[in-house]
C-alpha cells in the first residue's frame, strides 16, 4: 500500500537517536532519546506500521458504510479480505478486485434494476475501483 506516512530516523547533535513520523510533510509524532539506530527504528517502525494500520481501518469503514447504503453486506471471505487489508497482508487490489468482480456479476444484471440504476451502480462501482 502506498502511504503518505513517512518516517525518518537521525541521530542529534548529542549523539542520541530520535525519530519522526510525517503525513504529507507534516510532523504527527516523533520521538528521541534512544542510545541505538535500531532501538530507534524500531519504535518508529512500530509507531508507523500503527498508523498505516488505522488509515487502512478507516479505509475499509468508509467503503464498508458506501456498500450498506446500496444494501450491500460483506461475505465472510470479503470479512477475511478486509481484515487481512487492514494488517497489511493485502493490497487495495486485492481487496477491491473480488468485490468489483462479485458486484459486476451479481448486481449488475439483477432483476429489479432499471437501465438507470444499473448505469449508477456502474459509476460507484468504477469510482470505488479508481479512487482507491
Amino acid at each position: 500500500m502506498m502511504t503518505a506516512y513517512q518516517g525518518d530516523v537521525y541521530q542529534t547533535q548529542t549523539g542520541q537517536w530520535s525519530w519522526k513520523i510525517t503525513f504529507k510533510n507534516i510532523e504527527v509524532v516523533s520521538g528521541s532519546g534512544y542510545k541505538t539506530e535500531d532501538e530507534a527504528i524500531d519504535v518508529m517502525d512500530a509507531e508507523l506500521v500503527a498508523y498505516e494500520e488505522s488509515e487502512r481501518r478507516n479505509h475499509v469503514q468508509k467503503m464498508l458504510v458506501n456498500f450498506g447504503l446500496e444494501g450491500l453486506k460483506p461475505s465472510p471471505e470479503d470479512e477475511l479480505l478486509h481484515q487481512a487489508y487492514i494488517e497489511g497482508r493485502a493490497t487495495l487490489t486485492s481487496a477491491h478486485n473480488p468485490t468489483h468482480a462479485h458486484l459486476q456479476t451479481n448486481l449488475i444484471g439483477a432483476e429489479g434494476l432499471n437501465r438507470s440504476s444499473r448505469v449508477r451502480l456502474r459509476r460507484r462501482i468504477r469510482g470505488l475501483t479508481r479512487n482507491t
